[in-house]
């Protein structure tokens, strides 16, 4: 079953879950899939903005809307849902933060900001980033599985489905569905 992680969200599955985490339209937003390695147990969140701006978080904003704030959030949920917390074991990958806009001044590229405010708090966090699918110039669909055979997979659009990122057997970067079947 796929539940989908909208703009702003930020979902969760333990291991035994049979669902599968998607969320759609990452432009310039940021996917982060934080994966426990020993349980399975997954998370994505959908990370908008960097983080709040200065007269605070917008009223509704979801838990995943500001980088600051959901990384923490969903590192703590998923290494709840994966047992006694640990972060040692959870890793995480990133997809998204491409430049939607055109080019911008340096430092002003949201798709820029949005994945070193990611990529800065989970440093903080302690999990390491072991895929990344950022940059570019086009959207993205994100889909994380958990279980045993955890993986992260990416479609650009226009594209076909790709792995990028899996806790199974080595595989390589970009391996297209058909060709980890065959593998």
């Amino acid at each position: 079953m796929d539940v989908s992680v909208r703009i702003g969200g930020l979902e969760v599955a333990a291991a035994g879950d049979d669902v599968r985490l998607v969320t759609v339209g990452l432009g310039s937003c940021v996917g982060v899939a934080v994966i426990d390695t020993r349980s399975g147990a997954v998370g994505l969140a959908h990370v908008f903005l960097p983080e709040a701006p200065p007269s605070g978080a917008k009223p509704g904003a979801g838990a995943g809307t500001y980088a600051a704030t959901a990384v923490p959030e969903l590192v703590r949920r998923v290494a709840r849902a994966g047992g006694p917390q640990r972060t040692q074991r959870l890793v995480a990958v990133l997809v998204g933060g491409a430049t939607m806009f055109g080019g911008g001044r340096p430092g002003q590229d949201i798709g820029e900001r949005n994945v070193a405010a990611v990529t800065a708090a989970l440093t903080a966090a302690g999990v390491p980033v072991v895929a990344s699918e950022v940059g570019g110039t086009h959207g993205r669909t994100m889909y994380v599985h958990g279980g045993d055979a955890a993986d992260v997979r990416v479609r650009q659009v226009g594209g076909a489905e790709q792995v990028t990122w899996s806790i199974g057997p080595p595989m390589r970067a970009g391996a297209t569905l058909e060709q980890r079947r065959a593998a």
